[in-house]
């Protein structure tokens, strides 16, 4: 009996555009200075590929998007659209980002998000939830300037995004760093009542 052909994996994750670049564009230019130094190997994110993740799936089957599909149109359908502020930059171990004021909306969204997909064997992410959008990555040796660089946009207010829908992404690794594709899109519910928490 010939042997079933292993189904097709895809590295996916479900995120928010960011449409703040010529907000952005100072500090782009900052970085693209930077990365004149060889030595810093830094490596700038492509406009196209800016966003905010709301949940890292990893690797699923191909087999199992309409199921992922379904559930995120499920979701959507209960959440309305909303402001989220930007705000500042901060470092990870080798990676710059934008920072998201804390939303409670926001956070409720990607925790329902990461609740729906544990129960589809996806990992739960037990770390608490921090909206950001990477910038560029890093090597060691460029955390000197990156370091001035964020005293000088710690506290810089980038706007406001309005947000009405996430999206369902494709990761795929190439030669030069990562392609983002939407794989679909889902639109929250305009008569969706808030069930942000309440202030006590």
């Amino acid at each position: 009996m010939p042997k079933k052909p292993k189904p097709n994996k895809l590295r996916c994750f479900v995120g928010l555009k960011y449409s703040l670049l010529e907000q952005l564009q100072p500090l782009i230019d900052d970085l693209k200075a930077c990365a004149n130094d060889e030595n810093n190997k830094l490596r700038i994110t492509p406009p196209q590929n800016l966003h905010i993740t709301l949940k890292f799936l990893g690797s699923a089957n191909e087999d199992q998007l309409p199921s992922i599909k379904l559930l995120l149109g499920e979701l959507a359908s209960k959440y309305h659209s909303f402001e989220l502020q930007c705000r500042g930059i901060g470092i990870f171990k080798n990676s710059i980002w934008v920072g998201i004021e804390p939303e409670d909306y926001l956070t409720s969204i990607a925790s329902e998000l990461n609740d729906s997909f544990a129960s589809l064997g996806f990992n739960a992410e037990q770390k608490p939830y921090i909206p950001h959008v990477t910038l560029a990555r890093f090597g060691q040796q460029a955390k000197i300037g990156l370091s001035a660089m964020q005293e000088k946009y710690v506290g810089k207010q980038w706007g406001n995004i309005k947000v009405e829908k996430f999206y369902l992404y494709k990761s795929d690794t190439i030669p030069e760093g990562a392609r983002y594709t939407i794989l679909k899109g889902f639109k929250f519910d305009s008569g969706a009542i808030a069930s942000k928490p309440e202030t006590p």
